[in-house]
């Protein structure tokens, strides 16, 4: 019997593809489930737990004028302004209108 070695190589090349997308997925759900427990943690700190609605989006909104010092980037490029980690600890992507409310709909959603 004769070996097909492009048959085995397009064999192998699938499998390897099919794990890398298995690592890909588990990956991808390890990071959102972190980045969800960060932003929870986060929106404690910042909004009362007890608060009414319109007082959770007044605190959210106090924190995101006068919060703490935030840093500053050197290269503004080299962040992602779609990592919620990233819009709520960087003071240059606070100040963009997307970057701002997607920080702000990241803390209302965490906080309820």
């Amino acid at each position: 019997m004769t070996t097909r070695p492009v048959f085995r190589t397009v064999w192998w090349a699938s499998n390897a593809l099919l794990v890398l997308a298995l690592v890909a997925t588990v990956w991808s759900g390890v990071w959102e489930y972190s980045t969800r427990q960060y932003l929870r943690g986060f929106s404690d700190a910042i909004v009362p737990q007890a608060a009414s609605p319109q007082q959770k989006v007044e605190a959210i909104l106090e924190w995101m004028k006068k919060g703490p010092p935030r840093q500053e980037a050197r290269n503004l490029n080299e962040l992602s302004p779609r990592d919620p980690q990233n819009t709520l600890n960087y003071r240059q992507l606070l100040l963009v209108c997307g970057s701002a409310t997607n920080a702000f709909l990241n803390l209302a959603r965490s906080s309820g």
